[in-house]
């Protein structure tokens, strides 16, 4: 049966810390100097097409190989075992087994639609790992006027016990892997996305404190979008602004008075049942705030949140690798219903942070 450090590629290790590639050189006996990709060109020329060493000197970025900086989103299924022979099917709907032998599609044969060319076993018998290659789009020479295919791959983790698919790529492409994906295993049972903040009431704030982690960015949009915000009730809000800025000035309090009187007028009850803060959001398409630490506790985004929507959020949590604390960053799309980790992860962070969704469900 083939290994995750069987299935790996040049981009593969070209995407690895710059540090492991020197180690791997090292115990390789080849040069350690040079930039990555100078490293990761040596080492697959030493290990390519000989699966023991790659075992032997893949070992040590085992957990590194099929994670990394990496899109996720997951799929799940309310029936219980639903996942349960996808293995078996897999073997027996594929034109070769994809745990022994390795099938990279010729270029020219590529098209947009995904198509499976390796799998290895993880940890246990029921999880295991898949990669589906596809054409993403055309590149063009403009200096010879021939084209090339952009290829694209992705890789699948599946837990057959757990009824869990989790996809390793962008969300639009997530969807056409797990279409194939699905037939080819035959899925009678409806798989659908893991809504990953529904066991947080949709509150990625929760979320973070669920991993013990800090929240530290949002991207929002209001949460009150007034049905028609005119060119006037903008510039009535300006006015107020300006005449603030003109009081702590000159400290005439009636210049103030009349700007907020206009306002009033503009307004009219939109001035009185909404709070004049949600007013000034609803001119804004989008509210972005971010710090280097917890957002949460700082005046300005304690104030305002209450008035907006998050579409995405940034949350630091502290994971150990390899037995040392680490800080990881990952972005939550509300969205988009995914999570990019922006730190290159292992797949323990990524169980971790799969682990706190499921444990709450």
């Amino acid at each position: 049966m083939l290994t995750i450090q069987n299935l790996t590629m040049l981009r593969d290790v070209i995407s690895l810390p710059k540090e492991s590639l020197k180690e791997i050189c090292t115990n390789l006996n080849l040069p350690s100097v040079g930039t990555k990709d100078d490293l990761a060109y040596s080492i697959m020329g030493r290990i390519e097409g000989n699966r023991r060493l790659q075992n032997i000197a893949l070992e040590s970025v085992r957990d590194r190989i099929l994670a990394g900086k990496t899109t996720v989103t997951w799929y799940s299924s309310a029936a219980q075992n639903s996942l349960r022979g996808a293995k078996e099917l897999i073997i027996r709907n594929f034109h070769q087994n994809p745990f022994e032998v390795i099938t990279v599609p010729d270029p020219g044969d590529l098209t947009s639609t995904p198509v499976l060319f390796s799998a290895a076993e993880g940890d246990s018998p029921h999880e295991y790992y898949l990669r589906f290659m596809w054409k993403s789009g055309v590149r063009r020479d403009y200096y010879t006027g021939t084209t090339s295919p952009i290829q694209r791959i992705c890789n699948v983790y599946i837990n057959e016990e757990q009824g869990a698919v989790e996809i390793r790529t962008e969300p639009k492409s997530a969807r056409e892997v797990a279409q194939v994906l699905f037939s080819l295993i035959q899925q009678r049972t409806f798989m659908e996305e893991t809504r990953i903040l529904a066991p947080f009431g949709a509150d990625v704030e929760r979320f973070a404190d669920a991993l013990g982690g800090e929240f530290i960015d949002t991207s929002s949009k209001p949460g009150l979008l007034l049905d028609e915000f005119t060119q006037e009730q903008g510039e009535a809000i300006v006015q107020i602004l300006e005449g603030l800025n003109d009081y702590f000035e000159t400290e005439d309090i009636a210049d103030l008075e009349d700007n907020l009187a206009q306002a009033k007028d503009v307004f009219g009850d939109n001035l009185l049942e909404t709070p004049f803060t949600a007013i000034i959001l609803a001119g804004l398409q989008r509210v972005s705030m971010g710090s280097d630490k917890e957002l949460r506790g700082q005046p300005l985004y304690d104030f305002l949140s209450p008035f907006l929507q998050h579409q995405t959020g940034f949350i630091r949590f502290r994971y150990p690798v390899n037995g040392v604390f680490q800080s990881h960053t990952i972005r939550v799309g509300l969205v988009s219903n995914s999570i990019y980790f922006n730190t290159p992860a292992t797949e323990e962070v990524i169980k971790h942070v799969r682990q706190t969704i499921t444990a709450v469900v």
